[in-house]
């Protein structure tokens, strides 16, 4: 362990060594796993012993020098070969995440679990993995960190699989935004890490572990860019809150967030139906149209059609779930009114009241006729209430027709189901009325 500053402390598996002062260096035997810390930047060496050191009779080995990276240099793929002679075994020794066990892969085959083991005071297991002679590719869904060695006749060879040789050394701060946020679940959240040296200038190339704990759990890593920012995106899947942590080495920044249910899709369409029919204090004949969504609320209405008829919207407020009448008043009182009406709620459904029609039948002594085209199928109800004086009977064709003949009372009401002679697209309704002079009758065609 070679020391670039001056008073540097050193730990091998929590314990201190001798102080190190700026290229002073400490070497000792160290057996099975290790962790090594440092309060300033110092640079690792691993060594292989000579054939000779343990007494071997093999004749098998000698010292190399390997230089061993920080985990802040691993990197998420390596290609790597051994010499094509001379050596055997091989092998590569592999420092992986604890939540990466299990998915390192070298070409393509996963190492099992078991080879791995955990290094004591990290987050970091070991494992020692042999290979034949040729190229190799070592893979994980998280940065780790390769080594390649092997051994001959009286000979040895160990080289570090790669690293990315950024100034992690010079990073003094990290911080994550945004500090919070609130999404549904489903969407994607993203982060960005934002890297810094002692002069508050961004790093470029350094590598940011991103994690996710609590409703939700993810990883990933990015590398800054020249601006000093790593990215980092993830779904959540989970109602609940969320931890977000960046980090570069022993420095990190976390973020708040918290995910919540998704609303229930309204798909249910907005209330329109004929409320009630009457007369005003100027005697002139109306109706009137409730509207009502009790979902998502109303959005719009418009009135698409008003023949013979002054209608009007109330205003009402955007998300209301409150009825909304909508009155059309009749202008000819001897004609009949068709008004038609479009409702849109805030989810974008919507229904059409097409149409409704009141008719006035004003019995003059003789049959007086009225005829309505373009009806829809599901305009199949048909309401009569007669007036008083009202008319004596009516009559009715479909499409040309007979349906039926009624022989009203006095202040009668009647209602006919005609849907069996509507036929698809385009219908006629056709009303005969006879009756004394001056006796009249309220006709409603609706669904």
């Amino acid at each position: 362990m070679l020391a670039s500053e001056d008073d540097t402390t050193v730990q091998i598996n929590g314990s201190a060594v001798p102080m190190l002062d700026r290229a002073q260096l400490h070497e000792q035997i160290i057996a099975g796993p290790a962790r090594i810390t440092a309060d300033k930047p110092v640079l690792v060496m691993q060594y292989s012993n000579s054939e000779t050191f343990d007494g071997d009779s093999d004749n098998n080995g000698d010292p190399f020098q390997m230089m061993i990276p920080p985990f802040e240099q691993y990197l998420a793929g390596y290609t790597l070969s051994t010499p094509a002679e001379g050596f055997d075994p091989n092998f590569v020794n592999i420092v992986a995440p604890n939540s990466a066990v299990g998915s390192v892969q070298v070409d393509g085959t996963a190492v099992p679990p078991g080879s791995f083991t955990p290094i004591p005071g990290s987050s970091f297991s070991g494992a020692q993995h042999p290979v034949t002679v040729g190229s190799h590719t070592v893979t994980s869904p998280q940065p780790l960190g390769v080594h390649s060695y092997g051994f001959g006749f009286f000979d040895s060879y160990g080289y570090p699989g790669g690293l990315s040789l950024s100034e992690v050394a010079r990073v003094e701060s990290i911080s994550l935004t945004p500090e919070t946020a609130t999404n549904q679940v489903g969407t994607e959240h993203c982060v960005e890490a934002l890297v810094t040296d002692q002069n508050g200038s961004p790093l470029e190339d350094i590598r940011v572990d991103f994690a996710v704990s609590g409703a939700n759990t993810a990883s990933g890593f990015d590398f800054t860019d020249a601006a000093g920012k790593a990215r980092f995106c993830y779904t959540g899947t989970n109602a609940g809150d969320d931890t977000i942590t960046a980090s570069v080495g022993t420095l990190s920044d976390s973020a708040a967030k918290k995910w919540e249910a998704n609303a229930p899709v309204d798909t249910t369409k907005p209330a329109c139906a004929l409320d009630r029919t009457g007369t005003d204090a100027q005697g002139r004949k109306f109706l009137e149209v409730k509207t009502q969504d009790s979902g998502s609320g109303l959005a719009s209405i418009a009135v698409t059609k008003s023949t013979n008829a002054n209608t009007v919207v109330p205003p009402f407020t955007v998300g209301t779930t409150d009825p909304v009448i909508v009155r059309g008043t009749k202008i000819v009182q001897s004609q009949g009114s068709v008004v038609e009406l479009r409702v849109t709620d805030v989810a974008g459904n919507v229904t059409v009241c097409d149409p409704v029609m009141t008719v006035v039948i004003r019995a003059a002594g003789k049959p007086e006729t009225q005829r309505f085209t373009d009806i829809p199928r599901a305009e199949h109800w048909v309401r009569v209430n007669n007036g008083d004086p009202g008319i004596q009977q009516l009559k009715l064709e479909v499409n040309g027709e007979a349906f039926k003949a009624l022989q009203l009372a006095h202040g009668e009401e009647r209602l006919l189901d005609v849907a069996a002679a509507m036929r698809e697209g385009a219908n006629t309704i056709t009303l005969t009325s006879t009756g004394k002079p001056g006796g009249e009758a309220l006709v409603l065609i609706s669904d």
